[in-house]
């Protein structure tokens, strides 16, 4: 089960009236604006931003607040991993956090032995057991070190977390559903295409039902969300991954409303235009005319013209027996992203 230290327990428990249940690490300027009875907002600094809110929601549930007070993000969930794209996912997750006052979680979810040879303990000598214990233990302490050190520089509320994942269900997927978004890596592309044993962020996406970055794999993405992509069909996928968005819209500089359509007389756009003005965010309306098997290269081309930090868009698909299946523009979006991609389905 995941792990928090005593400074935690010590928050949480001098906090009796907070309705969340999940152990904290607060920096100091958090807990000064907590002991101080003030709400820690978020001030989101694009020019596309509406009014801040006056209420601070409980730490772990979601805003139902008027469209004047709008939906924050409050909490991040973050993949940390014994992979080479940890630095950069966790260099993401500190930025958005820093420009929305979230609370960072970390969690590393490790495979134990049974779902790594899943013919069963019963075989393995109680050495081989330790040791595996013991190589969990040593990375699980370089990883939290990084992560604490990370978030700390940044002067983010953060906490850690570190539970065993025994191959049946993502454990990653079940703590992203009590987030705002998660943050997760591309999954490699031998994964997509020789089976779905490790489809990590497909799983994630699809199992959830939480907003999920997906960060490449390669490139540097530390910089601020300032330039939005929404690949926009009109369907109730891209319908929930704009009001998903709608905080990081609106802390956006730029948002570009990008309508990909195969008829000319169905353009889509301009009554999810105005839907975006009434929350304060003003969009650049684009759209083009694309055959279904170019959709996806369509959006990516629009990514690179509009030099893009994120993409916005519904995923097409379903999970069942573990197997993922997902439409050509996601699957494409999936194999070729050039740039952090949020996904909802």
């Amino acid at each position: 089960m995941w792990q928090a230290d005593a400074a935690s327990r010590n928050a949480r428990a001098a906090g009796g009236n907070r309705k969340s249940r999940v152990a904290i690490v607060r920096d100091e300027v958090v807990e000064a604006a907590r002991g101080q009875g003030g709400p820690v907002q978020a001030r989101p600094s694009g020019r596309n931003r509406a009014s801040p809110g006056v209420d601070s929601m409980p730490l772990g549930f979601p805003s139902h607040e008027t469209e004047e007070v709008g939906v924050m993000i409050r909490n991040i969930l973050l993949q940390v991993d014994r992979d080479d794209r940890n630095a950069a996912r966790t260099a993401l997750a500190v930025t958005l956090a820093q420009q929305h006052e979230a609370h960072l979680t970390g969690l590393f979810a490790h495979l134990g032995l049974p779902a790594i040879y899943p013919w069963g303990e019963g075989l393995f000598a109680r050495e081989i057991l330790q040791r595996h214990e013991a190589t969990t233990g040593e990375a699980a302490g370089e990883l939290r070190a990084e992560f604490e050190q990370r978030a700390g520089a940044g002067r983010v509320s953060h906490e850690w977390r570190i539970e065993e994942d025994d191959g049946t269900q993502s454990v990653l997927a079940t703590h992203a559903r009590c987030a705002d978004v998660a943050i997760v890596s591309q999954t490699a592309r031998s994964a997509l295409e020789d089976g779905p044993g490790s489809r990590l962020a497909e799983e994630v996406v699809l199992a959830s039902g939480a907003p999920t970055i997906i960060l490449p794999d390669v490139g540097k993405f530390d910089q601020a969300i300032n330039r939005v992509v929404i690949a926009w069909d009109g369907s109730r996928e891209s319908s929930r991954a704009v009001r998903d968005a709608l905080p990081i819209l609106q802390a956006a500089e730029k948002v570009v409303l990008f309508g990909v359509h195969a008829d000319h007389d169905d353009l889509p756009g301009s009554e999810i235009a105005r839907y975006l003005a009434r929350h304060g965010i003003k969009a650049d309306d684009r759209h083009t005319i694309a055959d279904e098997s170019d959709v996806g290269d369509a959006i990516l081309n629009a990514v690179a013209d509009y030099t893009a930090d994120l993409l916005v868009m519904g995923a097409y698909g379903h999970a069942r027996l573990r197997e993922f299946v997902f439409g050509g523009a996601t699957r494409h979006i999936l194999r070729h992203m050039t740039s952090p991609t949020l996904l909802v389905h």
